[in-house]
């Protein structure tokens, strides 16, 4: 099963190009992105160390389009367009092989009663496991975004940080009350039953927000895969609940997940927890994160932990464009530790 750091979805527009003419003057599309380098050492788990130049150290690199038409009476149509970008190299993805636009390929409709769209979207535990960590959607120094998408010893959550063929509807906020719901189709003929379905509910009053989320999946990117990749794998489900509070002089973030294989002789569950707190620091932010997880039963990986701790500096150039510098370091029973140390620039658009 391949498994490789994959990226969260949804990022905010800085660049706006508005297409106007008198038969859509309430159309727009908008073009924006973020461009993210990063220079330093790095040493993967049970690995020797290297000199790196990297990509998306504090934020992935993509480009992306998204538009949004008014259609009367409180409905617009609208679609977003995401691509990865690796800077070093120039290519698009996140890896040779990765679909064009696999941050976000979607449509759909916005109404009063909520949004629908349809499409190749983010994951309800990608979008709240961003959410509700201080380092935000790091694909190289958050620890909670390694451990949730980079797991060893059967840690990882399977099916990708997006999904295909999927349809989602958001919930209007409800005095601070948004529920969502995604469900993504197997996509072959005769596989009904092998799909892909998740829940959430989250609360934002003031200084304080919460979010539960739950996930089960019976494929991993086609249908009957998990079995293929994992002997025996029939399902996997994961839960996770987050919460976060603004004290103003600093904020403090906690995550819990769950998460258990489902294996037809058996099974292996781990629990997982992170603690994390950003602190401004003159005009820049001090970050920080400790994620501890554990393998609580079964036979694959029995026993096993991992600690991450990461501590991160963000220190603006201008509205756009920030420097920073961070260290990691990753701990897992039976490996070398790891150790990832840089600095780095993101220039968004």
């Amino acid at each position: 099963m391949k498994k490789s750091i994959l990226y969260t979805a949804g990022a905010l527009a800085f660049c706006e190009l508005c297409i106007a003419s008198p038969a859509a003057a309430q159309s727009s599309v908008t073009l924006y992105g973020a461009a993210d380098e990063w220079v330093g050492m790095q040493k993967p788990l049970g690995g020797k160390t290297a000199v790196v130049l990297g990509n998306s150290g504090d934020s992935p690199a993509f480009l992306g389009f998204k538009g949004r038409e008014d259609l009367g009476s409180g409905y617009y149509a609208i679609f977003t367009l995401q691509a990865f970008l690796r800077m070093t190299s120039g290519a698009y993805g996140r890896y040779n092989g990765d679909s064009f636009f696999s941050r976000n390929s979607y449509a759909g409709i916005e109404a009063p009663w909520g949004t629908v769209t349809a499409g190749r979207m983010a994951t309800l535990i990608n979008y709240n496991s961003v959410s509700f960590n201080p380092m935000g959607d790091s694909t190289v120094f958050s620890p909670m975004i390694t451990r949730v998408f980079n797991g060893v010893g059967n840690q990882t959550v399977l099916g990708d940080s997006d999904w295909n063929n999927a349809v989602r509807y958001v919930s209007p906020n409800l005095k601070g009350f948004v529920g969502s719901a995604l469900y993504a189709f197997g996509g072959a003929a005769g596989e009904a039953g092998q799909n892909k379905w998740s829940l959430s509910a989250a609360y934002y009053n003031g200084r304080f927000s919460s979010s539960i989320v739950y996930q089960t999946i019976k494929y991993n990117l086609t249908a009957d895969d998990l079995g293929a990749s994992v002997a025996g794998l029939t399902s996997q489900s994961v839960a996770e609940v987050n919460v976060a509070y603004d004290f103003s002089l600093f904020k403090l973030y906690g995550e819990y997940l769950y998460l258990k294989d489902n294996v037809k002789l058996g099974g292996m569950s781990n629990n997982t927890g992170q603690v994390g707190f950003t602190i401004p620091v003159g005009v820049g932010t001090v970050k920080g994160s400790y994620v501890y997880s554990e393998n609580s039963q079964g036979t694959v990986g029995q026993g096993k932990t991992r600690n991450i701790a990461a501590l991160m500096y963000d220190y603006p150039l201008s509205v756009r464009t920030e420097i920073y510098a961070a260290y990691a370091y990753d701990h897992f029973t039976g490996l070398s530790s790891g150790q990832t140390l840089g600095v780095g620039i993101l220039s968004r658009f």
